[in-house]
């Protein structure tokens, strides 16, 4: 007992007779090791640091490195948790046989040092040995050049091993927590603990369906871009607790209820399913949430990750219908000079400039109530209703015919209280519209604008609208602006689109000299002290800003799905290594009185199928609900193809279904040979 040796020598003989549960164990360990080292070893890689626009990116992986840190610690202690309980009998045997607390405690702390030093060592060296097939990865989805380099972070290392040395020291004082919160009798009793027939709650079952009735009733009636995010947040929060609530005590109603039905209950298969079901309801419920809950982390991770992939370049169209764009305020800009000095310095790097576009505009923010458009301050005076501000906000836009005509290559006419009208996204469909109070008549309303495609983001709207002069264009900006008649004030602002042909080396150099020296030197600056302000992007280098961050996306969204993946599997193989142990006793007994192997068969079937499929069906309506919301918070990334959304999400649930069903037909054959074995002994 006292030899240095016997402690370490019995904590290696446990886990090789425990190898069939702790060895998943071990592998999420090394998996769960492997994601956070290589998000790290990313985040830390110096050449990163140097690319343009790898800084968003950067600013994600760090987020998404605390976040995997914090689930990994989450789904490690919660597979530690059945870890011991599944040993509770052994570990009440010790005691039994002389051995005191301590010594018990001595023996899960080597158990837990082999496992943590193990899964941490073989985690990183993996993780090292695929590295770079992880970083190429990156680089291909991000568009980085191939020059930058993987390179092994000590940092990363330290990190990660300084984190999960914290989940293992932790899961350890967990095990020893219980082992001397209990008794030797309780513990030999472990595994018959939970017997009890758990009672419904009402207050939990109310709590339940009111929780995620609000979720999704927020889910379906948010309009707004700008409130999406918020909402999906707190509707997030909601569906976990719903979720959690109605597992646990409506599941154990549904199945009372079924008992109580004596047609459905008294047949062999259904009094097997129900009765074994029921008494262990309460201990279930948390696995089969959980595993619910992390389905449905899989489906929205996924989907919304891919949707922003693959809908970047439609993104990038409707942000940029013409390659460059600037604006330039509060400053007159001399166009033929500009024309010339783009020319000239095109000429220079070997570049064409085509379809140029010059126009001036007025911009500012409305309140929109029905076909009419005001300010804050009007709103707040005549509006007899609690609007929201977010969902009858307007962006508006003032040009002139002429602009337009020349932007559009047309020779449309105006009268006087006549306009043009335009809408970002759908129709507007109204004869009339009333600016401020002043009523204008809309002589057309325009299907399409050079400069502003339609999108598909319904209330996520700006309205172009088209007057026959400068003097109506100011007119209408001093009424919402609130200058006063024959003041100054500050000068439309110019802006210009135009198109770029050659090689995009020269392109980029051009883009890069054209804002400092084109620009500046045909601004007139007359005033005194000579400023402006400019806005100034362009496709090339905003394509290099979004790669980074929806390649960025996808990379991780890739390994948060891994993970949740590795997770639910994990739970569901833990789940039903209990079931089995629990049940094998119990179908032993029912073979005896006369229940044959073939009945036995499809009882298991019928549980499983009953218990572990509610989760993946659970989280299909999840999603069903998600998906009113999820495109207006993608809108906020610019991602206006909804239909791009529902196929990435039906394809994903579609792979997801697969990927379950084989995960069903494994861990049921597990459950059966466990039921069995003890049978055929």
């Amino acid at each position: 007992m006292n030899s240095s040796l016997f402690y370490p020598k019995m904590a290696f003989t446990n886990l090789k007779k425990n190898r069939a549960t702790y060895f998943p164990y071990i592998v999420t360990s090394v998996f769960s090791v492997i994601i956070l080292y290589t998000i790290l070893t990313i985040y830390f890689n110096p050449g990163l640091y140097q690319m343009k626009g790898a800084t968003s990116m950067l600013v994600l992986f760090s987020v998404g490195a605390v976040v995997i840190g914090i689930f990994d610690a989450v789904i490690l202690l919660y597979a530690n948790s059945f870890l011991i309980k599944r040993r509770k009998k052994e570990l009440g045997l010790y005691s039994v046989l002389g051995l005191e607390k301590r010594h018990t405690a001595k023996i899960l702390f080597f158990e837990m040092l082999y496992v943590g030093a193990f899964s941490i060592l073989a985690g990183l060296v993996i993780g090292t040995l695929i590295g770079k097939l992880l970083f190429l990865l990156l680089l291909n989805l991000t568009g980085i050049p191939v020059t930058v380099t993987f390179s092994i972070s000590g940092t990363a290392i330290a990190i990660t091993a300084l984190v999960f040395a914290g989940i293992f020291v932790l899961a350890f004082i967990t095990n020893v927590f219980r082992v001397q919160m209990s008794n030797p009798v309780a513990l030999l009793k472990g595994g018959q603990q939970g017997e009890k027939e758990p009672k419904a709650s009402w207050f939990l079952t109310i709590f339940g369906l009111a929780t995620l009735g609000s979720a999704y009733y927020m889910a379906v009636k948010v309009k707004t871009p700008s409130d999406a995010l918020g909402i999906f947040l707190i509707a997030v929060l909601l569906v976990i607790a719903g979720t959690y609530a109605l597992f646990t005590s409506g599941s154990i109603a549904l199945l009372k209820m079924l008992k109580r039905n004596k047609t459905f209950y008294y047949k062999a298969k259904n009094f097997i399913s129900v009765s074994g079901m029921i008494y262990r309801m309460k201990q279930n419920a948390v696995g089969l949430s959980s595993i619910c809950i992390l389905s449905t982390m899989v489906l929205v991770t996924i989907s919304c990750t891919v949707s922003l992939y693959l809908g970047q370049k439609d993104s990038l169209v409707s942000e940029f219908p013409l390659d460059a764009h600037t604006i330039i305020y509060n400053k007159t800009v001399d166009e033929q000079e500009l024309d010339v000095l783009l020319d000239n310095l095109a000429d220079e790097y070997h570049v064409a400039v085509s379809d140029m576009i010059h126009y001036r505009s007025r911009a500012f923010a409305a309140i929109r109530d029905g076909n009419a458009f005001m300010t804050q301050e009007q709103a707040d005076k005549t509006l007899d209703y609690d609007y929201d501000t977010a969902e009858h906000s307007a962006a508006m836009v003032v040009l002139t015919l002429d602009d337009y005509n020349r932007m559009e290559n047309d020779s449309k006419t105006l009268d006087d209280g006549q306009i043009l009208l335009y809408t970002s996204s759908g129709y507007f469909d109204k004869d009339t519209v009333f600016l401020e109070g002043e009523e204008y008549l809309v002589k057309r309303e325009l299907q399409n604008l050079t400069i502003a495609p339609k999108v598909k983001a319904e209330a996520y709207m700006t309205y172009y609208i088209i007057v026959k002069d400068e003097a109506a264009r100011d007119e209408i900006y001093k009424s919402f602006s609130g200058e006063e008649e024959g003041s100054e004030g500050e000068q439309p602002r110019f802006e210009t689109w135009f198109n770029l042909s050659g090689e995009e080396e020269d392109i980029r150099e051009f883009l890069n000299v054209m804002g400092s020296e084109a620009f500046s030197t045909v601004v007139d600056n007359h005033n005194e002290d000579g400023s402006y302000r400019m806005y100034d992007q362009d496709v090339y280098n905003a394509q290099d800003d979004w790669y980074m961050i929806y390649g960025g996306f996808l990379f991780l969204g890739i390994f948060f799905g891994l993970l949740f993946i590795s997770a639910t599997v994990l739970i569901i193989y833990y789940k039903q290594i209990s079931e089995g142990y629990d049940d094998r006793d119990r179908f032993e007994i029912m073979q005896k009185v006369g229940m044959d192997k073939k009945l036995v068969r499809g009882t298991i079937h019928k549980q499983i199928l009953t218990v572990f499929f509610l989760p993946l069906v659970t989280a299909f309506v999840h999603m069903g609900f998600a998906l009113s919301i999820l495109p207006k918070v993608l809108y906020l990334f610019q991602l206006y193809n909804t239909s791009l959304i529902f196929i990435c999400a039906a394809l994903t649930a579609l792979a997801f279904s697969l990927f379950y069903l084989v995960i069903y037909v494994l861990t049921a054959r597990t459950y059966y040979n466990l039921v069995e074995r003890k049978q055929g002994a």
